[in-house]
């Protein structure tokens, strides 16, 4: 087996009694896993979904991976497209780790289970994916985690999360689900989706009285008060509008 490398975030899971309670998650289901490492969750899942498909950045970990009887995806996971999966299962690259929630946004996965770090999890109301999350998921925490179910011990103290998206075809989540679209083609995108013209979205946006600064940024790029103001006004349109 090929070691992890602390340097490049990765802290394989050796827990075998929690690998085996987190792979519970994935029976029955086609499960995508993102950092799959040397394959210690793979195992687990394996045995009991329907499918895996692993996405590794590390090539070193490909043949170990596919030794295992899971499709292997060599890349970036937050540059590819991610292929169709019911669940996401994954014990994630914490640097990584906000940047990639975001991506979970764009996903319809049936529910999320995640390792996390346990102080972004304390603050994490409070982070622009945060806000985002309160708003389109559900939120459960499953168990604090040692730093001793780790190989190497990671600095910080983790946690299990299960995300399970709120049901939902609205303004709101049409709009966040573009995060990376300046809020004001974002919002035009998502009045017309629900069967508004051009010219009727513009007047719909015009009416939210946001000022061009914050219209002009990118969703990703505003600021947490922002945030809220932008989520504050549409809330405040007519019912018609939702």
């Amino acid at each position: 087996m090929k070691s992890p490398i602390p340097e490049k975030d990765q802290h394989f899971m050796i827990d075998e009694p929690l690998l085996d309670f987190i792979s519970d998650f994935g029976k029955d289901k086609t499960v995508l896993e993102i950092g799959g490492g040397s394959g210690n969750l793979t195992k687990f899942l394996i045995k009991k979904a329907k499918k895996v498909v692993v996405i590794e950045k590390d090539q070193r970990f490909e043949d170990e991976l596919k030794k295992i009887g899971v499709e292997v995806i060599i890349g970036d996971a937050l540059k590819l497209n991610w292929p169709s999966s019911e669940v996401l299962i994954s014990n994630l690259p914490y640097k990584i780790c906000e940047a990639l929630i975001m991506k979970f946004l764009r996903n319809d996965f049936e529910y999320i289970i995640v390792t996390f770090p346990k102080k972004l999890y304390e603050k994490f109301e409070d982070t622009k994916a945060g806000i985002f999350y309160s708003e389109m998921f559900k939120i459960k925490l499953l168990k604090e985690i040692s730093k001793d179910s780790f190989e190497p011990k990671p600095k910080t103290k983790s946690v299990l999360l299960k995300l399970e998206r709120k049901p939902s075809d609205n303004l709101l989540s049409k709009t966040i689900e573009q995060f990376d679209k300046k809020l004001k083609n974002a919002l035009r995108e998502s009045f017309c989706h629900f069967n508004m013209n051009k010219k009727e979205a513009t007047m719909a946006i015009n009416s939210m009285k946001l000022n061009d600064e914050i219209l002009s940024k990118r969703i990703i790029n505003l600021t947490n008060e922002e945030i809220h103001e932008f989520i504050q006004k549409l809330g405040e349109l007519p019912k018609n509008y939702n």
